[in-house]
């Protein structure tokens, strides 16, 4: 049976052609395939179990749950999709998919070996700090922490509790200073606890140096 459901999902999907510092090539080809999955009427199994398994593999990767042989395994089922799939959906997708795949090789290959998303949009590869020297301690941060993962009162270096924080972001966006970021391989230096603003930086660690060997 051939389904003819439109691609209609194709508004809200971005340009990937254009590698943007902003755009992670994964993640779009994740929303690709998310969007696909719940368009599609299911009817066909490569619609219906395909996109399933695109969708499947592509998070897995984001989750830092991804094996080496991923890109070849998502490739094959790409082409196969697009050969056989009954509806426009799912052949758009696939295509979608394939293209991210061949354009950008090498930041699929940063994920799924060096465990880094250089757009530090994949939650899993960053860690969201805050830069001691810019911190104020205002508490904006605070108040629209959705998880109080945030410590600090007013006129203290704010600290984010890793445990806690879910990395969704409102605080970046909350903070008026821009002192808040998203961390990938390097994670800038932060006091454990809060301590008063000015009184952290360089090898200073709220007051207490560190003693060098050797």
């Amino acid at each position: 049976m051939i389904c003819d459901k439109k691609a209609d999902f194709l508004p809200g999907i971005i340009d990937i052609r254009e590698k943007k510092e902003d755009v992670c090539p994964v993640d779009w080809a994740l929303n690709v395939a998310d969007a696909a999955r719940k368009e599609s009427c299911g009817l066909c199994v490569m619609c219906r179990e395909g996109l399933l398994q695109l969708y499947t593999i592509i998070s897995d990767i984001t989750q830092d749950r991804g094996e080496s042989e991923d890109i070849e395994l998502l490739t094959d089922l790409c082409e196969v999709i697009n050969k056989t799939g009954g509806c426009e959906i799912s052949r758009t997708a696939s295509e979608l998919i394939l293209e991210s795949l061949k354009l950008h090789t090498d930041e699929w290959n940063v994920h799924l070996r060096r465990k880094r998303c250089s757009a530090s949009v994949c939650r899993q590869f960053i860690t969201v700090v805050i830069q001691p020297e810019l911190c104020q301690g205002c508490g904006d941060c605070v108040e629209k922490c959705p998880e109080d993962a945030i410590l600090g009162g007013k006129d203290m270096i704010h600290v984010i509790s890793r445990e806690k924080c879910t990395k969704c972001g409102e605080c970046i966006a909350a903070c008026p200073h821009q002192a808040i970021i998203k961390a990938g391989a390097v994670i800038p230096k932060t006091p454990e606890q809060p301590v008063p603003v000015g009184s952290f930086g360089g090898d200073d660690d709220g007051g207490r140096r560190r003693r060098r060997r050797g």
